[in-house]
């Protein structure tokens, strides 16, 4: 934490696999393991993924996640002092926001619900109301920079086999939107603040760059869920060795580098294709 200077932490959904279907052990594991970011003072949020609601994937009744709700819902996250608030009365606070400060730069980190327009739980009413809500708090937090968190925003470029290998992508193409993604995207850039969305849900690396009257948002999926190791015959997946990325923001150079590595001790835990280890601008 204090080499890397590790400001903010950010998990992209799909805390579980299984949702609420008798799944207290998976929940308690994300738990246990999330909560030590709290002990050590290290600012975090959480998307709700698609596999964190039961049904697979259903934002409104009688669809639940409540296992978000009981580990990371409005009545633990609220004693967090980085807690902004979110959307709605209930505890569950599917979509959520974050307030921190790094570098003498203030940031908030908007969470928007799995919620994907074509799959079979999509609730249309939810979507309007949250899109409203989202866009009424960055309204009112327009003088700080905005991170868009959600599960899918992302779809991998054509061409790709980042989803399996590594060293098999590149960001010379430019990842199309998910069906929540255009959603996102069209209402987000609206908002001159928000210069950055993250995502997963699909697997692999992607990355475009949207340009909307002068104000620039750049979009990154990373999602290593079905990464196999040697042979690549589906046999050796290791929950894609737990790829994680870290990506530091120089207020000087006016840089975002990123780096993706494996949380291991040991050699080959870097990954340094055109993908995975790259510094761009940081907001043009």
């Amino acid at each position: 934490r204090v080499n890397s200077k590790i400001a903010y932490v950010v998990h992209l959904g799909d805390v579980v696999d299984h949702g609420d279907d008798n799944n207290s052990t998976e929940w308690l594991r994300a738990k246990t393991e999330m909560y030590k970011l709290e002990q050590d003072g290290i600012p975090y949020g959480v998307a709700v993924g698609n596999h964190d609601q039961t049904p697979l994937g259903n934002p409104a009744s009688p669809g639940t996640n409540d296992g978000y709700g009981l580990y990371f819902g409005r009545d633990h996250m609220d004693t967090n002092p980085w807690f902004g608030g979110a959307y709605g009365s209930s505890n569950n606070s599917d979509n959520n926001y974050d307030l921190f400060s790094a570098n003498g730069v203030n940031y908030i980190v908007l969470y928007i619900e799995y919620n994907t327009p074509g799959s079979e739980g999509y609730s249309a009413s939810i979507e309007t109301a949250v899109m409203n809500w989202a866009e009424g708090v960055l309204d009112t937090y327009a003088s700080r920079k905005a991170i868009i968190v959600s599960h899918s925003i992302l779809n991998k470029p054509t061409g790709s086999n980042s989803n399996i290998k590594a060293g098999e992508g590149s960001n010379s193409v430019a990842s199309a939107f998910t069906n929540q993604g255009e959603v996102i995207y069209d209402r987000m850039k609206l908002h001159p603040n928000v210069f950055l969305m993250l995502s997963g849900h699909i697997s692999g690396e992607g990355f475009r760059r949207d340009n909307y009257n002068g104000h620039v948002i750049k979009s990154y999926l990373s999602d290593y869920q079905s990464r196999e190791n040697s042979p690549f015959d589906g046999s050796n997946r290791n929950g894609g060795n737990g790829l994680m990325r870290l990506m530091k923001f120089n207020q000087t150079q006016q840089t975002l580098s990123i780096r993706t590595f494996a949380p291991r001790v040991g050699t080959n835990i870097l990954e340094v294709d055109g993908d995975s280890d790259f510094t761009t601008s940081l907001y043009n």
